[in-house]
């Protein structure tokens, strides 16, 4: 279950990222990314996708469009820090931790 200080780390990153978006990329929240050869969709917090929203009527977005992907944690740190395998082995760049 996501609290309520989940919403708010979350709505404040999409604020913070959509404010500072060039042109020509939007900002998502919880929608599904596509990774190759996974037959599951990851859905991270807050994701930066080239192009306009109406660029994916027809399939969610790839590696090559993801700019950012975005898991916000407090108590599930374990859990989340395993997705980044997750998004680093579909050739969705990790810089962090």
């Amino acid at each position: 279950m996501k609290g309520s200080l989940h919403r708010v780390a979350v709505l404040r990153t999409l604020e913070a990222i959509r404010q500072r978006l060039p042109s020509g990329w939007h900002v998502c929240q919880e929608q599904p990314v596509r990774i190759p050869n996974r037959l599951s969709e990851p859905e991270p917090d807050v994701s930066v996708v080239k192009g306009s929203i109406d660029d994916y009527t027809d399939q969610h977005p790839g590696p090559t469009a993801i700019a950012l992907v975005v898991e916000v944690t407090r108590s599930s740190v374990a859990k989340d820090r395993k997705l980044a395998r997750v998004y680093g082995g579909g050739n969705i760049q990790h810089t962090g931790s």
